[in-house]
């Protein structure tokens, strides 16, 4: 589960937002505490801010809310949660969500 997550940092990092290289849109306030948080290595409080803004139907927030508890390695329960975000992200049409769903199906 590792390696999902690398390829999911790189992909973030990488990849323009949204698939929208031209069209910079402005972020959701909680995406970017969620950023800063992530930053102070507060998981914790980055994945009370991710949960409500993707629940408001932030899609970046979905896509990190998803590699974030896929990353946690705490519990099934996360890996759950974490799949069904990205499933979210994909079906609302994040890019990055799709790749990482097929790779996922790729190397199962």
């Amino acid at each position: 589960m590792r390696i999902f997550a690398v390829i999911a940092l790189c992909m973030l990092v990488l990849t323009p937002l949204n698939s929208y290289a031209s069209e910079e849109k402005e972020k959701h306030p909680l995406y970017k505490k969620a950023l800063a948080a992530l930053v102070e290595e507060n998981k914790e409080k980055a994945l009370e801010f991710l949960r409500k803004a993707s629940n408001e139907g932030d899609v970046e927030s979905q896509f990190l809310l998803a590699m974030t508890l896929l990353d946690k390695k705490k519990s099934d329960e996360d890996n759950e949660e974490g799949l069904e975000w990205l499933t979210t992200a994909a079906k609302n049409g994040d890019f990055r969500a799709q790749q990482m769903l097929d790779l996922r199906e790729k190397y199962k």
